[in-house]
């Protein structure tokens, strides 16, 4: 058992009190054994008593303060209900008075401080021998000296004082297998190797190589050197270089100075990029005409299925899927890797390996009437058996940097290659619609989402189960009832809530989208999923207009749900209000060709071809003045006729009317024992025995 001093600690609230201080000298070693006390644990007949405070269960560590104003952090024991603190040489080296404060902890993190308490080291009379570290002792409590008489402390290596000589009488420890030794450091130095005159520690070979070498001649670098500064000493007018007195007389750059006028600084400030050449002003990008375009029976993708206007003859990249006897077939070809590219015409002309022809075609008609994409696929004896399902086909086109505001004073008439989609607004022939007032024209009566005829039921459907909440509410505007959504789009969409519709199975439905100038709806995710939440069609709304729309293939259901949400990377947008025509669903082989659409204004001539087109005031009246008719007369009543006949029969109809009613008047009904009776029967009157 090694030295301790029991104290025990009473603490009432704040305050704390020791039996005995705690006293002790500079670099003491004790261990400080606390018991604790504490008023207001246990009252007995009104009397406050202490108790000692259980802490067997407990754990505990010490705040030291050194009096030199140092805090550390300390472990202690749990012993007997004591905390035991080690007070060594690390903190009983500081003179003066510092302080103590325990801390008691619990496993479920539960702490209570205690109030802190003073300790005190003072400076003992050995104080100069300089014992600031443990030194090593016997087994009997002596201090062992070296043989300098200096006490031989336990310490590291790399604190041990650094000598810069060797003194003879010194040692060093040499350490083998009978243990631990010493040896002299003269002793040492005496198998050193001396300078001996003719000898070395170099190979004769090497030293014969060396010998050979000659010493490196600078003269020529130094005349060269010497040309140089020549030449620079001399340089002046007429040689293209600046003197000294023509660099005297430079104008040097100072901060805030300038030698522009500052209203040339403001408008130079205004102008985002100076082109330094006229390719600046372009910039190739590419652009999608068409995407997963269904083809219809004539190879022909409409302008209706086309997303952007056609640049005659860019470089293209189009993928078809195609149909052959193999079954579905999927070809990519760009530019470089068709045989011939003129006149809005690419063609591919192959063989097979059969020696069959092979021949893909892409012809683009550009007019002013109308833009299309005609696709022909020639496939040797057999290509009538080959057939394009659908295509995407992409441009690259000049993205202009030019903004409107670059531009001053320039009319229509002077632009050239203008599209025909802006020819025909600049001309009057074509009236510009919102595509969301335009889809309720093309699409509106074949369209399967009424947002209008919903109810906040209608559109909280989902296949999912969980998911985080997001309420569905309607809105009323000038356009009419909206519906609108909160959701926040999660992956597989399982956060998206909408409508649950039935369709017709193994059928392509196009999906198309539009807004009005004060409704977006960036950001949008329409999922189309099953019954049983399996994902058909996932698409971003992140461009709108979309012109050609989108197209998906419903083949094993006759239920889905068309769910919304949206895409917190795309718009901060808290909802989106969703409106007739902003979003439309129908059988791509049934909605409206916009190119059928008879305008106003219209000029271009129209003849009907069938029974249910639309006919115009011209086409009737040249059809009643051609008509040849011939019609006999003779078996039909004329007006005059039937005026008379219709006179006829009013009269007949009043003569029965009297005739009915003095039959009325002259009528009796009576029973047979009252008609018995009677007395005087009359004989103008008819009686009636019931």
């Amino acid at each position: 058992m090694g030295l301790r001093k029991e104290i025990t600690l009473t603490i009432k609230d704040y305050n704390i009190k020791l039996d005995k201080d705690i006293k002790f000298y500079r670099n003491d070693t004790i261990d400080l054994c606390f018991s604790i006390l504490e008023y207001g644990i246990e009252v007995e007949n009104s009397i406050v008593r202490s108790k000692l405070m259980p802490i067997n269960t407990l754990n505990a560590y010490m705040y030291i303060e050194t009096p030199e104003g140092t805090d550390y952090v300390d472990v202690t024991e749990i012993d007997e209900n004591r905390v035991i603190f080690k007070l060594g040489t690390k903190y009983s080296q500081f003179v003066g008075v510092g302080k103590m404060q325990i801390v008691i902890i619990d496993n479920d993190g539960c702490r209570v401080t205690l109030p802190s308490f003073p300790f005190e080291i003072k400076e003992s009379i050995n104080s100069n021998i300089g014992v600031e570290t443990p030194s090593l002792g016997t087994e009997n409590g002596g201090i062992i000296f070296d043989e300098f008489g200096h006490i031989i402390n336990p310490t590291k290596i790399s604190e041990l004082k650094e000598v810069e000589t060797l003194p003879s009488n010194s040692y060093a420890m040499i350490i083998d297998e009978e243990g631990n030794k010493k040896i002299k450091v003269d002793t040492m130095l005496d198998g050193k190797i001396d300078k001996v005159e003719g000898l070395s520690l170099v190979s004769d070979t090497e030293i014969a190589r060396l010998a050979s070498v000659d010493n490196y001649d600078d003269a020529e670098i130094r005349s060269s050197l010497t040309i140089l500064e020549s030449r620079i000493n001399s340089l002046g007018e007429g040689d293209g270089y600046a003197t000294k007195s023509d660099l005297d007389g430079k104008v040097d750059k100072i901060d805030g100075h300038s030698l522009v006028a500052n209203t040339e600084i403001e408008k130079l400030a205004k102008i985002d990029k100076i082109p330094t050449r006229l390719s600046d002003l372009d910039n190739n990008i590419l652009v999608t005409l068409c995407e997963n375009a269904e083809v219809d029976s004539g190879n022909i993708l409409g302008y209706d299925k086309l997303n952007n206007i056609i640049v005659p003859n860019g470089d293209i990249e189009v993928t078809l899927e195609l149909m052959n006897a193999n079954g579905i077939e999927t070809l990519t070809f760009e530019t470089s890797d068709f045989t011939e590219v003129k006149d809005n015409t690419w063609n591919i002309v192959n063989y097979d390996e059969n020696g069959d022809l092979i021949e893909y075609a892409v012809y683009i008609a550009n007019n002013i009437e109308e833009q299309k994409i005609i696709l022909e696929i020639y496939y040797g004896t057999d290509w009538d058996t080959v057939m394009v399902i659908k295509a995407t086909i992409k441009q690259w086109q000049k993205e202009v940097k030019i903004t409107s505001s670059d531009v001053d004073n320039v009319g229509y008439e002077s632009l050239i290659r203008v599209p025909s989609a802006i020819e025909h607004l600049a001309q009057g022939k074509t009236e510009g619609l919102p595509t969301m007032i335009y889809n309720r024209l093309a699409f509106g009566r074949r369209n399967m989402l009424r947002f209008s005829e919903y109810t906040v039921e209608d559109m909280s459907q989902t296949p999912f189960i969980g998911g985080i909440y997001g309420k569905v509410s309607t809105q009323s505007s000038i356009y009419g009832k909206a519906i609108n959504i909160t959701h926040t789009y999660a992956e597989g969409g399982i956060n998206s809530k909408g409508v649950m519709l039935n369709v017709t199975k193994n059928k392509y439905y196009s999906v198309y989208f539009g807004e009005q100038a004060t409704h977006s709806i960036m950001g949008l995710v329409v999922t189309i999923t099953d019954a049983e939440g399996r994902i058909i069609f996932e698409h971003t709304v992140n461009r709108v207009p979309s012109f050609g729309g989108l197209h998906t293939f419903i083949s094993s259901t006759e239920t889905i749900y068309v769910l919304f949400a949206i895409d917190r990377n795309i718009t901060n947008a808290r909802q989106i209000g969703l409106y007739d025509g902003m979003i439309c669903i129908c059988d791509t082989q049934e909605f409206n060709n916009h190119m059928n659409l008879v305008y106003y204004d219209n000029e271009i001539e129209y003849t009907p071809t069938s029974d249910y087109n639309p006919t115009t005031k011209k086409y009737v009246d040249d059809l009643l003045s051609n008509a040849n008719i011939d019609v006999d007369l003779s078996d039909y009543y004329s007006k005059a006729e039937v005026d008379s006949l219709l006179s006829d029969m009013a009269r007949q109809i009043e003569e029965l009317s009297n005739t009915v009613a003095n039959l009325q008047s002259q009528t009796v009904v009576l029973s047979q024992t009252d008609y018995e009776q009677l007395e005087n029967k009359d004989a103008n009157t008819l009686y009636f025995i019931r």
